[in-house]
């Protein structure tokens, strides 16, 4: 597979392929155009052709509607008529005058219905035979509007009754003159009735018709006013939209399908002569000459292609012989001596680049040889620097901590002595004045707070300097929850709501540590929502809620407060050393807090979107599984 479409690769074959293609395209082209240029040809000319041969088939209809017309005129004017319109007597004279119109001469039968009306349209007399169309509505117009004058026969549009189509014309039966005939031409007499003649449109001498227009054309008489046409001898679907007389089209679509057409007034009527032939009758001639045309096209492609053979011999061989030399060179060989095969799969422009691009290689490969080292010597310089950076990061925390831990140490015991003697004296002045002014409590109170909020920045001094190890026990979250929300005291403008339920099992935490981590968690949340970050905009909600994992050997125990919530820079570093986003604190509550719970066994998370509050979940080991506290 690999030699067959190397082979065909070579300029000596594509050079040929190409032009045998731009030969084909081109006699493509120039055969399509002439297809169309004939076939439009061709459907002009059948056009024009089915319009010559519909002149005589419109003339013979013109014919036959005149011939008609002079009969029904004299008729209209028989005696035995305006006798019977005037007096009522001699009716079966009246029927016989009907009845020679009816058959007109011509001893066939003729279908419809032949009516005798007086002045008002009422049908004093019916002849019928065959199937008879309704009453006609345009009989009963030109009768009220008086457009019918004597010896005039008007002609209606076609009309149709199920598969039937009816021709309708009306004559007026004048009053004779004094002298006892028929009325003068130069005057107008009165109208005494109508003889309305409705038939069966028929088809005789259709034979003739169809061999004077041809075995594949077919013709319709119709009346687009109505749009009931019929080939004389049922009714048929209607020609393309566009027919008036004259018009001769090319159409595409029809009920008959594609085809080519001519319409023709009908002299003396409302009708169209609507004559057509079928497209593929039409262009039928131009197959063998399609035929013939392509096979010029073959012969001319083929007379092409060896040309172009010849053609890209003489010019691939100075290329070849160029490859040749620039594949000894890239082969450090002498320019005579003997080379390795070209490359299968090349023609010889792609052998000459390859040549000269192998010549270059060397050069190609030593740069990215020393490209690839240097490459690899930075990625290792990064690594080294991204290590001594982080090295230097946690060098300098525990140098931080270190201070901290000795500074606390040291302060925390010189604060605690303090701290201590004020809480007495607040304790010996509520005791000496019980029941004084409501300011005294009210400073008492103040004093109160500020000195439990010293004691727990001392406390979280106290804890980075050294964290006991924890005594853990059981301990019932619902219970110990009351008691540091007891211990919390008040908090104005938040409500605190309590989800911990009975089957949440206890915890195996120490009850100090985690009495300071809930403490923690609790205080921060309602300085967040004392900030105005509340829902009510100054205070807000609190929610403590405790569940048990699937597996019941954890407890998760979340406090979730709705203040303003923190950014994505500031919940990355809530639990470092000393950072803090309040005025007042020293930035250790959290990390002593997720310190002491690490020590407990248990994790401390944390997670908040601004404006939307935030959740600390703390996991803590249950004291008893579920499982085994359920047996």
């Amino acid at each position: 597979m690999t030699v067959a479409v190397a082979f065909w690769r070579s300029l000596d074959r594509k050079l040929p392929l190409l032009i045998a293609a731009v030969l084909l395209v081109t006699v493509a082209t120039f055969t399509a155009s002439a297809y169309h240029l004939v076939q439009r040809v061709l459907l002009t000319a059948a056009a024009e052709r089915l319009q010559g041969a519909s002149a005589p088939l419109a003339l013979s209809l013109a014919e036959s509607a005149r011939r008609q017309r002079t009969t029904a005129v004299e008729t209209a004017r028989q005696p035995a008529l305006a006798r019977f319109l005037t007096t009522g007597d001699d009716r079966a004279g009246a029927r016989r005058a009907l009845a020679r119109s009816w058959s007109s001469g011509s001893g066939a039968t003729v279908h419809g219905r032949l009516e005798l009306r007086d002045a008002h349209g009422a049908v004093v007399l019916d002849s019928a035979t065959g199937p008879a169309p309704a009453r006609s509505a345009w009989v009963d117009r030109v009768i009220r509007e008086g457009a019918a004058r004597p010896g005039e026969l008007l002609v209606a549009p076609l009309t149709r009754s199920g598969d039937s189509v009816f021709t309708t014309s009306l004559v007026a039966v004048p009053a004779p003159d004094a002298g006892g005939g028929a009325a003068r031409d130069t005057a107008t007499p009165a109208v005494l009735g109508y003889v309305v003649d409705m038939r069966l449109a028929s088809g005789r001498g259709m034979q003739s018709i169809r061999e004077l227009l041809g075995r594949d054309a077919a013709f319709l008489v119709g009346s687009p006013e109505t749009g009931v046409w019929t080939d004389l001898a049922h009714a048929a679907p209607p020609p393309p939209a566009g027919v008036r007389a004259g018009a001769r089209l090319v159409y595409d679509a029809s009920p008959r399908g594609p085809g080519v057409g001519a319409a023709t007034a009908v002299a003396g009527t409302p009708w169209l002569l609507w004559v057509e032939q079928s497209r593929a009758a039409v262009l039928a001639p131009m197959t063998s000459l399609l035929g013939r045309l392509s096979l010029l096209a073959l012969v001319v492609v083929v007379a092409g292609t060896l040309g172009a053979w010849a053609l890209s011999r003489r010019i691939t061989a100075p290329i070849i012989a160029l490859a040749d030399a620039a594949d000894h060179v890239a082969a450090d060989a002498a320019p005579h001596a003997a080379a390795d095969p070209p490359p299968r799969g090349r023609d010889e422009v792609a052998r000459l680049t390859d040549a000269f691009a192998r010549m270059a290689a060397r050069v190609t490969e030593s740069r990215e040889e020393l490209e690839g080292r240097v490459a690899e010597r930075t990625a290792r310089l990064e690594t080294a620097l991204r290590e001594l950076e982080l090295a230097h990061a946690e060098l300098v925390k525990k140098e931080r901590l270190a201070m901290l831990g000795q500074l606390a140490s040291a302060v925390g015991h010189e604060l605690r002595n303090p701290l201590g003697v004020m809480t007495n004296a607040l304790y010996v002045i509520e005791q000496c004045v019980p029941d004084g002014p409501p300011l005294v409590r009210e400073y008492l109170d103040l004093l109160r707070g500020q000195i439990a909020a010293s004691e727990r920045i001392v406390g979280d001094l106290l804890d980075t300097a050294r964290v006991r190890a924890p005594a853990p026990e059981a301990v019932a979250l619902g219970e110990f929850v009351d008691a540091q929300l007891h211990r919390l005291g008040a908090t104005p403008g938040v409500a605190i709501e309590r989800r911990i339920g009975d089957d949440v099992p206890p915890v195996r935490m120490d009850p100090t540590q985690l009495s300071q981590i809930l403490l923690n968690l609790v205080t921060n949340a309602v300085q967040a929502m004392g900030e105005g970050g509340g829902e009510d905009g100054a205070g807000g909600r609190l929610i403590i809620e405790a569940t048990a994992a699937e597996a019941g050997d954890r407890v998760r125990l979340a406090v979730t407060d709705t203040g303003p919530g923190m950014p994505p820079e500031v919940l990355d570093r809530i639990f470092d050393p000393l950072f803090t986003t309040k005025a007042r604190g020293l930035g250790l509550g959290l990390w002593v807090s997720q310190s002491l719970a690490s020590a407990n066994g248990a994790t401390l998370h944390a997670a908040s979107r601004p404006g939307e509050g935030a959740t600390f979940t703390l996991d803590m080991p249950a004291a008893v599984p579920a499982a085994a506290g359920a047996a």
